[in-house]
């Protein structure tokens, strides 16, 4: 069986940040928004093989839709 997938924007802080955890502990690999490169890499680093960033603005949907592909993909 393999292992659940699930897209969460605006993980960087607060309640995305929350959520990210609360997921990658039950055992989800998941995929997060962030804005920039930087909180791409920390939040890698400290998630390992269960996170995967997908780098874009909620507000622009080229972006959007290009992190949706990518979540199509692995899931």
């Amino acid at each position: 069986m393999s292992k659940k997938s699930i897209m969460i924007t605006g993980v960087s802080t607060g309640i995305g940040l929350g959520t990210l955890s609360y997921f990658v502990k039950n055992g989800f690999h998941v995929y997060g928004s962030v804005r920039n490169s930087k909180d791409a890499s920390r939040l890698k680093k400290n998630y390992k093989d269960n996170f995967t960033p997908l780098i874009f603005d909620v507000t622009k949907e080229a972006q959007l839709k290009k992190g949706s592909r990518i979540f199509e993909k692995g899931s």
